[in-house]
């Protein structure tokens, strides 16, 4: 079982690289606030990473700057810009409410929806973001957090992905 959740792990990991890759993405930014980092080999390759304090003994041999805390707080405070950010979050996570002064406005939804939407303010003009997010096709809240985004674009991955075979 092992070994066909690291192969799973490798395509994660390959979809990420190749996206930077063919779209010669260089400043790029993960975010790691899960144990089982899927973007781990990833995220050794970017610029920034932000990882949560728990996992700060899990991330050796990286030359880039180190963010350590929690994302959702940390994401207001960066003040640069990124071609790609690519992101490991906790699926589920509880409800939280986000005010943003700039815009004016306030949204509640779940954390890791509220990181994606602030990580996504982070992105230079022709940017992307790759997360993976608990399934949410056919979500009214999802759909009404979409209001809040100026471009979010889902492509499903196969439900059976990171099952166990």
């Amino acid at each position: 079982m092992q070994i066909a959740i690291n192969a799973k792990i490798r395509i994660v990991n390959s979809l990420a690289k190749e996206i930077q890759k063919q779209f010669s993405l260089k400043d790029v930014l993960t975010i790691c606030n899960t144990p089982d980092d899927l973007f781990k080999d990833f995220a050794n390759s970017g610029k920034t990473r932000i990882i949560s304090e728990g996992l700060r003994d899990s991330y050796s041999g990286f030359t880039g700057e180190t963010i350590v805390g929690d994302s959702f707080e940390i994401l207001d405070n960066l003040k640069k810009t990124v071609d790609f950010i690519v992101g490991d979050l906790p699926l589920g996570m509880v409800n939280q409410t986000w005010i943003n002064e700039a815009e004016k406005i306030s949204i509640k939804a779940k954390k890791n929806w509220l990181i994606i939407l602030k990580s996504l303010l982070k992105l230079n003009e022709n940017g992307f973001g790759l997360f993976l997010i608990e399934p949410v096709s056919g979500s009214k809240k999802w759909d009404d957090f979409l209001q809040f985004s100026y471009c979010i674009q889902m492509k499903s991955l196969p439900p059976s992905l990171f099952q166990p075979k």
